[in-house]
């Protein structure tokens, strides 16, 4: 609650009709108060005007002082004009006592909303409650002991503590009960739209509660007194304090503490000054505790809530944390996967690299023995390639080596042959699972797609040609460098020869020539 602060003519209007409003409530309260209560030298045994004047304090500020000041001079005025000057008195201590009480109530609560929290509820029993009261009292007492001339101790010690009781009573009572009226109005769209369905079943609930009660509360024996409504009422008010929402919560509880009030002295008849303010001692107790349990029950919804907000935050941080680490892990995998493809492709012909090539055959290799099966290597080199270089430029031997490279991967069997570049115009190409027979064929059909390719230059289309060199491999060579000379010496052969064409070498007769030379040798 934060003082109006008209800015506009209308605003100051609305703001004056207001407080002339609380006045006349004000004085209806006072009437009220000394018609129904038991009263004894000015002194009633409930002052709801207290519990007005204090949520006006809180809802207006400063300025609400001259509405409680009326409200109070205006019942003596019409009721009391022979007290006029000592009410006078008495009601401007009581007005400014109010406000600033008020002011240090929220000065010192911590909390933007009243009676949420244990903390506000225990600083609202001592300011706005025990604080504000001590001083009407005090101010009371000492105007009725100048104006009625009252000097037994015994009697102002009495009209003391009645007078506290009373503004205490009444603050306790009216003044959350006017904070949550008046919450629910301000934000009755919401409130009503999330708790009508509540709102009516513990209305039900509370007026049930207090018609049972009050059933039970004649059948008992009359040596219990006048108490047992007001405590028949404790289950109701623990329930109502734990309810979620807080107007429903207190203005029911509220309701009860007066509905039983109220039974009792319909019940009992004539109960008397001393033991009406026994029950209204019994009231007061109760609602003082439903509004601990209930500001202890908002206080754990809240850090429930912020506790689950907490959480969700941090399964959100965490999720997106995670989804960030996935995209660098998969940032990571893609630059991964491309430097090792970059490391084993060529980069002009997309084929295999030396390096890759030769790991692919020895693993090939290692496994041969066990399948029982033979390969065959091939190996080629363009024909007169230095001279397309000097004549035709780089750029046209390279356009070269590219369809080189596109034809090796269109002949070669996917999952199974492995074509390469092996370095300048040198080319090889394994063939998994291959005869001799099946190795000659495919080394024949390379050359043929070579010999029948032209590319297309300023100087017109311009074709070439390759030799190759064929190798058997089988289980029976020890290495795979045995290979790789035989299909070298077998590529050389077939430049010699002539070029355009295939040559083949044994790779065993490589090893039993290594063999000799080194028998040789020893």
């Amino acid at each position: 609650m934060t003082p109006r602060d008209p800015q506009s003519r209308p605003g100051m209007i609305r703001l004056m009709l207001e407080l002339l409003f609380c006045a006349l409530a004000i004085f209806a309260m006072i009437w009220g108060s000394f018609e129904i209560g038991f009263a004894s030298n000015s002194v009633v045994a409930i002052w709801p005007a207290a519990g007005l004047g204090v949520w006006m304090a809180l809802r207006y500020g400063w300025i609400a002082a001259l509405s409680i000041f009326g409200g109070q001079l205006m019942y003596s005025t019409l009721f009391q004009p022979d007290q006029l000057t000592h009410a006078a008195f008495a009601s401007t201590g009581n007005a400014l006592a109010t406000v600033f009480v008020v002011a240090l109530y929220r000065r010192v609560r911590k909390d933007t909303i009243p009676l949420l929290s244990v903390r506000s509820v225990i600083l609202f029993f001592l300011l706005p409650g025990a604080l504000h009261s001590a001083i009407a009292a005090l101010i009371g007492t000492v105007t009725i002991t100048t104006f009625l001339d009252i000097n037994n101790g015994a009697v102002l010690l009495g009209i003391a503590w009645r007078w506290f009781f009373s503004d205490f009573t009444g603050v306790v009572l009216i003044a959350p009960l006017m904070l949550a009226i008046d919450d629910a109005a301000r934000y009755r769209g919401a409130w009503a739209r999330s708790n009508t369905q509540e709102l009516i079943r513990a209305t039900l609930i509370t007026v049930a509660s207090l018609v049972i009660v009050s059933v039970i509360s004649t059948r008992m024996p009359d040596a219990l007194g006048q108490y047992p409504i007001v405590l028949l009422t404790m289950p109701l008010c623990i329930w109502l304090a734990f309810k979620a929402d807080n107007a429903t919560s207190i203005v029911l509880l509220t309701t009860t503490i007066l509905g039983a009030l109220g039974l009792t002295l319909i019940r009992v008849g004539d109960v008397g000054a001393d033991g009406f303010l026994a029950v209204q001692l019994y009231g007061v107790v109760v609602m003082c505790t439903s509004l601990v349990l209930h500001a202890n029950s908002q206080e754990r919804r809240k850090a429930l809530a912020a506790l689950a907000q907490e959480q969700l935050s941090l399964e959100r941080t965490v999720a997106e944390r995670t989804a960030e680490l996935q995209e660098q892990i998969l940032a990571y995998e893609q630059v991964k996967t491309e430097l090792e493809k970059q490391a084993s492709t060529d980069a002009l012909t997309g084929l295999a690299n030396r390096r890759a090539f030769i790991s692919h055959f020895k693993d090939q290799f290692a496994r041969l023995r066990s399948r029982d099966v033979s390969m065959c290597l091939v190996m080629l080199d363009l024909d007169h390639f230095k001279s397309i270089n000097d004549t035709h430029g780089h750029a046209v031997g390279d356009e070269v080596l590219e369809q080189v490279g596109s034809i090796l991967k269109d002949c070669a069997r996917t999952g199974m042959d492995l074509p390469a570049r092996l370095g300048g115009e040198e080319f090889a190409c394994l063939l998994d699972d291959t005869a001799f027979e099946g190795g000659m064929i495919a080394a024949q059909r390379i050359l043929e797609k070579i010999r029948t390719t032209t590319v297309n230059t300023t100087a017109g289309p311009l074709s070439f040609t390759a030799s190759a060199g064929l190798a058997l491999i089988t289980s029976e060579l020890p290495s795979i460098d045995h290979a790789m000379v035989a299909a070298d010496e077998a590529l050389y052969e077939a430049k010699r020869s002539g070029r355009n064409q295939v040559c083949t070498h044994d790779p065993l007769t490589i090893t039993i020539s290594l063999k000799v030379a080194q028998h040789s040798s020893g």
